[in-house]
């Protein structure tokens, strides 16, 4: 990837195989309801969108477990995000980059 480049999550579709075209914008993992889901926001636009400064860091963003509620009922892991079927697309680098970098 070159300097000025960065990586954000494309959603494909939700965890029913819906559409749900979009950006990552944000997500707040800490519940807003009571199965450890957490609070997506979705943009249409690219340029909105989260930036990650490479793979590594946008892929464990993605498969991050909840802190509220570790663990599925068939005791796996739970990880919201990647109920998502998702993408990672190359972007260039936004003034907002220094807010959105994890």
């Amino acid at each position: 990837m070159k300097n000025n480049e960065r990586l954000v999550i494309s959603i494909l579709s939700d965890a029913f195989g819906d559409k749900c075209a979009g950006y990552l914008e944000s997500y707040e993992p800490l519940p807003a309801d009571d199965r450890g889901a957490g609070t997506l926001k979705i943009t249409p636009l690219k340029e909105k969108a989260r930036q990650f400064p490479d793979f590594k860091t946008a892929f464990e963003f993605w498969r991050q477990q909840s802190p509220t509620i570790p663990l599925r009922p068939d005791g796996k892991p739970n990880r919201p995000l990647t109920a998502l079927t998702v993408t990672f697309e190359r972007c260039e680098a936004t003034e907002n980059q220094e807010r959105t970098l994890v």
